[in-house]
């Protein structure tokens, strides 16, 4: 096994157009013996044999580990979540912000790259477990084991809570799914 992929741990692999761009959520181990390491996000396009090649070097790096990466229904944003105590610069915002979730989004360009777009703080105060979008791509819904936490979708791929803020999803729900009838 090559050196650069010995300490590599693919999280998940998302894909947008019909399939033809795919990202792989990384987490790299940049210490092994204490498990210290960071997330990056590659770009790649994928050939009609199912092959996934790179579209450019350097990766999209969040501002801390991310926990969670989704795509809009429209493949229009790339999300990743961040929990307070992962992300980098949590010692320079108020004790507020404890138990946080950031969400950092990427634009998905027409060719496949990413362009990030600033940070947002979510008021989650638990961490996330799964992530579902209605079909629309205008509702996110965020499981935490406090509940589902809704939040409307602008068009520019910002997210504003909706009241209710939550809904009780009862005791350690392991992930959910939204179906539109």
């Amino acid at each position: 096994m090559p050196r650069s992929q010995k300490h590599t741990i693919v999280r998940g692999v998302y894909t947008v157009q019909g399939g033809r761009t795919a990202y792989l959520l990384r987490y790299y181990r940049t210490d092994p013996a204490t498990g210290g390491g960071k997330t990056v996000v590659s770009e790649c396009r994928t050939t009609p044999q199912g092959t996934l090649l790179p579209l450019r070097i350097p990766r999209v790096s969040p501002s801390g580990m991310a926990s969670h990466a989704f795509v809009d229904p429209r493949g229009r944003f790339f999300y990743m979540t961040i929990p307070y105590e992962y992300w980098q610069d949590a010692g320079q915002y108020n004790r507020r912000l404890v138990g946080s979730t950031f969400l950092e989004r990427c634009e998905i360009q027409p060719n496949g790259l990413l362009r990030r777009r600033p940070w947002q703080t979510l008021r989650v105060r638990a961490d996330v477990s799964a992530v579902a979008f209605a079909t629309s791509g205008r509702l996110l819904y965020l499981l935490t084991g406090n509940g589902v936490h809704p939040f409307r979708v602008e068009p520019n791929g910002s997210v504003a809570s909706l009241l209710p803020r939550s809904t009780r999803a009862g005791r350690g729900p392991l992930g959910m799914v939204y179906v539109q009838k």
